[in-house]
């Protein structure tokens, strides 16, 4: 009997997955802060700043999905394998695309250990160390006391606010605490699991989760516009995924729709969500490809931010899911014979 997924989640991954095209296509405006008005800076750094609880989502929804499941070796490599699989081909089809569309020159593929061929990739790099070590995951956390879990969560979200105020002080950690400091990936994929295996004993209000988020994020974008136009140049510091704020504004946004009754879509809507659900891993992978199009045949400064940054992104989003369709057909097709 087929199990039947969550509403919640997945209308949180088309949610995130359609933020990501967003954030790429903010973050072309944001860059070139110079050749924007002001008015257009800033919108598209609130774009880019609402947009950015959208990659610790998506480390949150795998977590919630993948932690609290029994332990099953085999299983696990084939997770890591379908996250190796994509990485290898798409990295072969980005290092042919900057050549031979982008004129970026050959791609050393001995590179890829280091640096992905685009940035966007470095995702699944994360994932596929993150997966890598899942049965140990799943077997500490599964039998970990509500206390123990309490001081994890208290532990990591006051190491991030460290490891961040460090950083911005250019005070980097050396040497980072295993687990809990050394990667806030893992810190969010873990978070994923907690805040819905322990939903209905978390007492804290939507409305005032919904206030933490809001504010969070304010400060990210407040933040941002105020050391760019200080200095006239963009600056991303408080953009990163290890900030604190963006990671207690996508905590407190995964708590509510945790906390939440199951959405009742129409079927037609239910439909178009659970397809979309279905493909965001391709849409997330190729959607780089149209926006390098639209960077080399149009000059999208010209349409300003606000305009530019739903048109763009909007274009982006539907000519990707078309691909994530089409190459879903294609691969069908060569299974079946």
């Amino acid at each position: 009997m087929k199990k039947e997924k969550d509403t919640n989640v997945e209308l949180l991954r088309v949610v995130s997955c359609v933020m990501v095209v967003f954030i790429h296509v903010a973050n072309y405006y944001c860059r070139a802060m110079e050749e924007l008005s002001v008015g257009s800076y800033v919108f598209a750094t609130i774009v880019n700043g609402i947009c950015r609880v959208s990659v610790p989502l998506f480390f949150m929804i795998s977590g919630s999905l993948l932690v609290g499941r029994d332990v099953d070796i085999r299983r696990n490599f084939n997770r890591v394998r379908n996250i190796l699989q994509p990485l290898i081909i798409w990295s072969m089809v980005y290092a042919v695309w900057n050549y031979a569309y982008r004129d970026r020159g050959y791609y050393d593929l001995k590179e890829m250990f280091a640096e992905p061929v685009k940035r966007h990739l470095w995702y699944l790099y994360v994932l596929v160390g993150i997966y890598l070590t899942l049965p140990f995951w799943q077997k500490l956390f599964q039998g970990m006391s509500e206390y123990m879990v309490q001081y994890f969560v208290l532990l990591y979200i006051c190491l991030l606010t460290i490891n961040f105020v460090l950083a911005l002080l250019n005070m980097e950690v050396r040497y980072q605490i295993p687990l809990v400091g050394s990667s806030c990936h893992l810190g969010y994929f873990i978070m994923g699991y907690i805040i819905r295996q322990y939903r209905e004993r978390l007492r804290l209000r939507r409305l005032w989760a919904m206030i933490l988020a809001i504010t969070s994020m304010g400060f990210v974008i407040g933040a941002t516009l105020y050391y760019s136009l200080r200095v006239g140049q963009h600056n991303e510091n408080f953009f990163e995924y290890r900030n604190v704020l963006i990671g207690i504004a996508s905590m407190a946004i995964f708590y509510i729709a945790m906390k939440s009754k199951p959405y009742r879509l129409p079927d037609t809507v239910r439909c178009w969500v659970e397809l979309v659900a279905k493909h965001s891993f391709t849409i997330y992978l190729a959607h780089v490809l149209f926006l390098d199009i639209l960077k080399e045949e149009v000059e999208m400064i010209d349409f300003g931010a606000f305009v530019g940054i739903p048109l763009f992104a909007s274009m982006i989003f539907m000519a990707t899911f078309l691909f994530a369709g089409f190459v879903w057909w294609g691969k069908t097709k060569m299974i079946k014979r």
